[in-house]
């Protein structure tokens, strides 16, 4: 048994308009105004840990002139607040 690849295909017009429906599928939860405050939100607190590791790295620069520090700065600050956690997770029983 063949398979109909003529009928599966799509005419342009179709596919543009089934494209802004996927879109705007895409984003039809930010129609709800707190789950967009909460992700607008998350964007900007996102925005603001990205600007305060690049300040890390050029003050570590700055102080010391040597790019060893700079990557024991970038390195050392994510892995933190996941220690943190396993911390906390561990004190608790």
């Amino acid at each position: 048994m063949a398979l109909d690849t003529h009928s599966r295909t799509l005419p342009a017009a179709r596919l543009r308009a089934r494209g802004r429906s996927v879109a705007r599928r895409t984003f039809a939860s930010l129609d709800y105004p707190q789950y967009r405050a909460f992700w607008f939100s998350l964007v900007l607190m996102m925005a603001g840990i990205n600007m305060q590791m690049l300040a890390r790295g050029q003050l570590a620069w700055e102080l010391t002139g040597d790019n060893f520090y700079v990557a024991l700065v970038g390195a050392g600050r994510p892995a933190k607040p996941q220690a943190q956690a396993g911390v906390n997770r561990r004190a608790s029983p």
